[in-house]
């Protein structure tokens, strides 16, 4: 495949700064400066959604292409979301050389980033049903894929 930079097994298109608007409540005012000032950090640290980025659980790469990657000193866990999804994050490095990250499914075929989110719908709402975990009503399957993705069902 031409200009690949890497492959992975799973792909994100969520990004903390954005999650960080998601969640607000009324708190007490000292709270919600503090809350300004994380979501500020936030917004330096990472891109708005989509913010398309591998997993790191399992991917792969050429070696020569990891060698190019800068990976900074990683001590909290804040320190690898930032690696992960950030804004100077693994992907992000991939991608500002001009290379392609794709995620292969479980049907062995790759996705690029743009189709990422019709192949996490398909196996969530594939596993959810093998499971039997619970029951999704359509308003609920909208409101999942219009929250996680940004799409549409």
């Amino acid at each position: 495949m031409p200009n690949v930079g890497a492959v992975g097994a799973t792909g994100s298109w969520e990004s903390h700064s954005s999650y960080s608007l998601d969640h607000q409540v009324r708190r007490p005012l000292f709270r919600q400066l503090l809350n300004r000032a994380n979501r500020f950090i936030l917004k330096q640290n990472f891109s708005p959604f989509p913010n398309y980025h591998l997993r790191p659980n399992a991917f792969m790469a050429s070696r020569d292409l990891l060698l190019k990657i800068s990976v900074p000193l990683i001590l909290t866990k804040q320190d690898a979301h930032r690696f992960e999804s950030g804004v100077k994050g693994f992907t992000r490095q991939i991608l500002d050389m001009n290379k392609r990250v794709l995620v292969i499914g479980r049907d062995g075929q790759f996705y690029e980033k743009e189709n990422w989110s019709s192949l996490m719908l398909k196996f969530h709402f594939q596993t959810i049903r093998k499971r039997s975990i619970i029951m999704i009503v359509p308003s609920e399957k909208e409101f999942i894929s219009l929250h996680k993705w940004g799409i549409s069902i």
